[in-house]
């Protein structure tokens, strides 16, 4: 058996050679996520399998449980020690305490601790996560770290109530799909709406933390009523265009639309560069296409 130590040796060499992931060229590029993959799948022989603790990155004190077979948040905080560095810096400007925040996608509770810690004792953050497993670990999280200012609601949100059926990745917690997938294992999650939910007394978020692999404009088309009431807010969002048209024809351009008509205003979050351009809905609808994906900041 390989040990731990071994493991923690590669990883800093990875690091050092390669850099920690977002200002790197090309070519460097391509070479790190070879060698990135390569040592994810040799986890298991260095010992690393089943359910770690890895420091919350930027919040002193705090941690997070990870399956260590996850080759998503749990190996950016695994290998990097951190997780969108520049994208968290961003939110943590945006977040006041006091603050209701939705964190519709909520995964393990990565930006839910970051949340939380921001708002303070006087905020309110939402964690809305449908997959079981990341729900487990998502309370475990909440609970250890003492987040009493959340309230974890395992329910996906969407366009109407009801139940889905959720399209589980074996590989990427962050990449479970609200849409049928064949080779994949599904599990039926009960699903609810913004609007929905402010009717029944939810207080109205001031920001919302999005990422639903593809499923951000059903979250806005059920969301409509919160849009019209033109209260401020401030949605984080992935916009990837290839997951959002294969859910919805024309998908991508109509979220642009709906939030463009509701008032607000495109800003790109670019990790690599560290910096935020205002952009405009045409320019994303030509400059991302297909799989890219990149991250916006919506405000009105």
């Amino acid at each position: 058996m390989i040990t731990f130590p071994l493991f923690q040796f590669l990883r800093w060499l990875l690091v050092i050679v390669t850099g920690r992931g977002y200002d790197r060229a090309g070519w460097m590029n391509n070479l790190h996520h070879k060698l990135s993959y390569r040592l994810h799948t040799w986890k298991p022989a260095f010992g690393l399998r089943g359910i770690r603790t890895v420091p919350a990155p930027g919040m002193p004190g705090k941690f997070l449980y990870v399956r260590a077979e996850d080759g998503g948040v749990a190996h950016q905080l695994i290998v990097y020690r951190q997780y969108e560095p520049f994208e968290s810096s961003v939110v943590r400007t945006y977040l006041k305490p006091g603050m209701t925040v939705y964190n519709i996608g909520a995964n393990i509770g990565y930006y839910v601790l970051l949340a939380s810690e921001s708002v303070g004792r006087r905020g309110t953050v939402y964690a809305f996560e449908p997959e079981p497993r990341n729900v487990e670990l998502l309370k475990k999280n909440v609970a250890e770290n003492n987040a009493s200012n959340v309230k974890v609601c395992p329910s996906a949100l969407g366009a109407e109530r009801g139940t889905a059926m959720l399209s589980l990745s074996s590989t990427n917690s962050g990449d479970h799909r609200l849409t049928a997938i064949a080779d994949r294992e599904h599990v039926s999650v009960p699903v609810t709406t913004i609007d929905d939910l402010i009717e029944a007394g939810y207080p109205k978020p001031d920001v919302i933390i999005m990422d639903v692999q593809g499923s951000e404009l059903d979250v806005v088309r059920g969301s409509i009523e919160l849009l019209k009431s033109r209260s401020p807010l401030v949605i984080f969002t992935e916009f990837w265009p290839e997951g959002l048209n294969e859910r919805h024809a024309n998908g991508a351009s109509e979220l642009l639309e709906i939030l463009g008509t509701s008032g607000f205003q495109f800003h790109r979050i670019d990790e690599k560069q560290k910096r935020i351009s205002a952009v405009t809905a045409e320019s994303l609808r030509s400059s991302v296409r297909g799989s890219t994906e990149v991250n916006l900041l919506v405000a009105r």
